[in-house]
């Protein structure tokens, strides 16, 4: 949610003065709630240069409708927005999520990965002529899964196996505490799709918000006192696994309700929660 804000923000900000539009193929409504709770709360956001109004809102259910959104809606509304004056131009695409559409189909035989693989393969050409044509950025959301310790059954010396290959492409290994390992939905076809893969998953440790948010940003009691958070927060991990422009890295983050906040490695405040 809050990267639809912080492409609004001027680029000496950190943003790029544009709109963004969030696809979802889900049948929940506009987040507006949301949004509006990130604009109200976030240290950085102000209503002099976000707004709602420049988050555009599209649904897509199915395949079929996917297709159709990628390759006529949203360059309709691109369009629409550059013609009208006083208009940011859209600059980010987010899809939330890709793997929703595919959920209908319980089994996974060859003739059904056969057609998901022709069906990712259109729907990533379609997005790379968009980033292309539009100069937008395109963030599409997936899935994960928890990762099985599974023996390969007639596997050969020296082969090299999906099973294998998982670790350089779709999964993020266990660092700290009881973090799961997990593996990123859609496939070998999807990775090779994408130019750049980002995963994020729950820690188990928590941290005590208060000594990180700005104390004007704090909701106040009856009182005029601040409000004490007593309940710690889990601690979530983001991890860069592949991209094109730099070396895999990774940090810890919490979601507050201004936003997601980054945590120093030396952070006191955090904790074990057993």
């Amino acid at each position: 949610m809050q990267m639809l804000y912080t492409v609004q923000l001027p680029r000496s900000r950190g943003g790029i003065a544009g709109a963004s539009c969030l696809l979802t193929t889900t049948s929940s409504e506009r987040p507006e709630k949301r949004l509006n709770e990130i604009l109200s709360e976030h240290p950085s956001r102000s209503a002099s240069q976000c707004s709602t109004s420049d988050i555009h809102f599209m649904k897509a259910f199915t395949v079929p409708k996917m297709i159709d959104a990628l390759s006529k809606e949203f360059p309709r509304l691109v369009t629409s927005c550059a013609e009208k004056p006083f208009s940011k131009p859209i600059k980010l695409l987010v899809i939330d999520a890709l793997a929703e559409l595919f959920h209908e189909h319980e089994t996974t035989n060859y003739n059904y990965l056969k057609q998901r693989s022709r069906i990712l393969n259109e729907i990533s050409s379609l997005l790379y002529r968009l980033a292309h044509d539009y100069n937008v950025a395109v963030v599409v959301v997936n899935e994960v899964s928890a990762a099985l310790d599974e023996t390969i059954v007639g596997a050969q010396p020296h082969e090299v196996l999906y099973h294998d290959q998982l670790e350089f492409f779709g999964r993020v290994e266990p660092i700290v505490g009881k973090e799961e390992r997990l593996n990123a939905a859609l496939g070998f076809v999807w990775a090779n799709a994408v130019n750049a893969r980002i995963m994020l998953s729950k820690t188990s440790r928590a941290c005590f918000p208060e000594q990180q948010e700005s104390s004007t940003k704090r909701r106040r009691l009856n009182s005029g006192r601040a409000e004490s958070q007593k309940k710690p927060i889990t601690i979530r991990k983001l991890t860069v696994i592949f991209n094109t422009l730099a070396s895999s890295a990774s940090l810890h983050y919490i979601v507050t309700t201004g936003g997601v906040m980054a945590l120093a490695p030396e952070d006191t405040s955090i904790v074990t929660v057993e």
